[in-house]
């Protein structure tokens, strides 16, 4: 049994502010689905996102079962991002059932980036399957004709990174250099380096980045450790 909803982009701390205008669908949450598919299908498909969306090799990814919303004609989801349901999530998975339907388009954005992703179909027995970071904005567009009826699975990233090495020797030499110049014989004492991703407090850990700054943040990481500095994850605003 589905029940309609409408949730806000817009979040109080951990509470959701209802609003048909953000949002209208319908929903069955997953306490109420029995929803199986073959392993090794499932692993090889993650296995393939994981690889696309820039995790690390050392990582697993697994997929939770979240709910099955079911788009009518009329229906959509404005711009909004998806809040941090379970530790170590990172983004957000979308399988398309072989529902015919027209519209419905899944857009997400990246800061300058844009990626449209149609689901639409009359005939069509297969999947779709779409992965995001959970800080990217995303939205569905307005259901033309038909139903849109998606499983949304909450990605969670296991990663085991402390056990592998990391080594950037121009990073090295370059932090070196920048922390033995001095202006006016005042040596620096910070560098701040901005990351492409966006972080809650759960979610900033070494362990869990996304994307290329996985990578980034580890090669500080290791060549700090190596000169002697500091080096620490912190929320901007």
């Amino acid at each position: 049994k589905a029940k309609n909803i409408y949730y806000s982009a817009e979040r109080l701390k951990e509470k959701t502010l209802l609003d048909k205008v953000v949002r209208d669908t319908y929903e069955i949450p997953a306490n109420q689905l029995t929803v199986k598919f073959q392993d090794e299908a499932m692993q090889s498909m993650l296995s393939t996102m994981q690889r696309k969306m820039g995790l690390s090799e050392h990582a697993r990814l697994t997929a939770h079962l979240h709910n099955l919303l079911i788009y009518e004609p009329g229906q959509f989801f404005k711009p909004h991002q998806d809040s941090e349901k379970l530790v170590n999530m990172i983004g957000t998975l979308v399988i398309v059932l072989p529902s015919p339907h027209i519209g419905g388009d899944l857009i997400v954005h990246h800061r300058q980036d844009k990626k449209v992703l149609k689901s639409e179909n009359i005939d069509f027995p297969e999947l779709h399957c779409f992965a995001f970071y959970s800080d990217c904005q995303h939205e569905i567009k307005k259901v033309r004709q038909g139903y849109r009826v998606t499983l949304t699975y909450n990605l969670v990233l296991e990663n085991n990174d402390e056990q592998h090495h990391y080594q950037n020797n121009k990073l090295e030499k370059a932090l070196k250099n920048y922390f033995e110049s001095s202006n006016d014989d005042v040596a620096p004492i910070e560098l701040i380096y901005f990351l492409d991703h966006e972080y809650s407090e759960h979610s900033l850990r070494w362990n869990i980045l996304k994307g290329n700054d996985h990578d980034v943040a580890l090669d500080f990481l290791a060549a700090a450790k190596k000169l002697n500095l500091k080096a620490h994850l912190t929320l901007v605003e």
